[in-house]
């Protein structure tokens, strides 16, 4: 439980890095557009900007998924009973550190901070909680049929109908 606790925290440190004035446009539009390139020769000067905004705001997206999944593996182990408290922590998390890290890049010189970005990070947690409960009920409906079968000690045997 330990673990899981350190690596939503470490995953969260990481995207207040990235949400740095460090790592802003400037600094990092040079390695996108050559990634952009790279994948996609022979593109416009256009459309490479437009690449590059994707990588961007895929970024959001991915990130603050893959935070709101760690937190929702976490918030299980510490709390078995409760998928909902878990669920309503994990995208609370996303959200506060989402407002946190666009209102910080809202008061930077090199940085601008957008309500867009905050709805793209909650999407991404609303879609890694989302499939993380989804992949979990199912988990649990294979055990219990599993079980049934089990202590039933018949292989599903379906009741006959009446021949007409």
């Amino acid at each position: 439980m330990v673990l899981a606790w350190g690596l939503a925290g470490a995953w969260a440190a990481l995207i207040w890095g990235l949400g740095s004035d460090a790592m802003g446009s400037p600094a990092t539009s040079a390695i996108l557009g050559s990634l952009v390139e790279w994948l996609l020769p022979g593109i416009t000067p256009t459309e490479k900007w437009k690449g590059v905004r994707l990588l961007r705001k895929s970024a959001h997206v991915i990130e603050y998924a893959v935070l709101a999944g760690l937190i929702l593996r976490a918030a299980r182990l510490s709390w078995k009973r409760s998928a909902s408290l878990a669920a309503a922590f994990s995208l609370g998390g996303v959200a506060v550190l989402a407002i946190a890290d666009e209102t910080r890049q809202g008061l930077s010189a090199v940085r601008t901070g957008s309500a867009w970005d905050v709805a793209l990070d909650v999407f991404g947690g609303l879609l890694a909680v989302g499939l993380g409960l989804a992949m979990e009920t199912a988990y649990r409906r294979r055990r219990t049929s599993q079980a049934d079968r089990a202590t039933s000690g018949s292989v599903d045997v379906q009741p006959r109908r009446p021949i007409p």
